[in-house]
């Protein structure tokens, strides 16, 4: 704000006055007969003066507590990373303790099956997050093939169709989570859970449906598929419906010959 300034030649020495109105003030007190006016009016001067500083530290004041502020609620800010990049490193340790056991046992050949389901299961209980982040299933599915590949070791799926289903039930629900199927084909992709049944449910169901199953005695098959029908991921099943079943009911409609049917 531009202050005009007045000099003030009346009286024995030149007075520079703010504005005009100061002027027409001490004019109207000489008039009213207002003792010393002079005074008066350089008090009036000093209080809107007081004020004017009043108010800019005010503002000033008001500004330093707006960045106060700011910098409270971004040390706050960097204090919860700072704790939960704390709690996640103690997490993470805390697994990688876990697997190391896993491996170690692994190596001395004392690892089982159950026991290593249930490692897992506390695992993903008490750290989802950090389960799903770290790919924690796809470590629990290489630990957990060769175990599986024992159990199923010689087993026939026609003939015996409900043997395995309560063990991969519990292996699903802790390695499919949140994944969804993969329909590509390519098993590298797939969800661990989809991989695992890939390598150690489908070969059995191949060799089984190749070597022994007729289009003619559909029930086996028929069978297995009802009793697997919710642990078999789509992929899988489209694999056994593509290379087992219908290059079978295929042979069969090829070599059928109603003259030779009974009826």
């Amino acid at each position: 704000m531009v202050v005009q300034k007045v000099i003030d030649m009346r009286g024995p020495q030149a007075r520079v006055l703010t504005d005009l109105k100061g002027l027409n003030v001490e004019q109207e007190m000489e008039v009213n007969d207002v003792p010393m006016p002079e005074l008066q009016y350089n008090v009036r001067l000093l209080v809107d003066e007081a004020k004017a500083d009043i108010v800019r530290l005010d503002g000033q004041l008001r500004r330093e507590q707006e960045k106060v502020a700011s910098l409270v609620r971004e040390k706050e800010k960097v204090a919860k990373q700072e704790a939960l990049q704390k709690r996640q490193l103690q997490v993470m340790e805390t697994i990688a303790g876990v697997l190391e056991q896993v491996r170690v046992d692994d190596t001395a050949g004392v690892l089982s099956l159950e026991g290593l389901l249930k490692t897992f299961q506390e695992l993903m209980a008490c750290y989802v997050e950090e389960f799903k982040m770290c790919s924690v299933a796809w470590i629990a599915c290489r630990f957990a093939h060769p175990l599986l590949i024992q159990v199923f070791q010689g087993w026939q799926p026609l003939q015996n169709p409900l043997f395995g289903l309560e063990v991969m039930s519990s292996w699903k629900d802790l390695l499919q989570g949140d994944l969804a199927y993969d329909f590509s084909g390519d098993v590298e992709s797939m969800a661990p859970y989809a991989q695992l049944v890939s390598e150690v449910i489908l070969p059995a169901v191949r060799i089984s449906g190749t070597n022994s199953w007729e289009a003619r005695d559909p029930e086996p098959m028929l069978r297995f598929l009802e009793s697997w029908e919710r642990l078999l991921p789509p992929i899988v099943l489209q694999s056994i419906l593509e290379h087992v079943i219908m290059p079978k009911l295929s042979a069969a409609v090829d070599s059928w010959d109603p003259r030779r049917e009974k009826a």
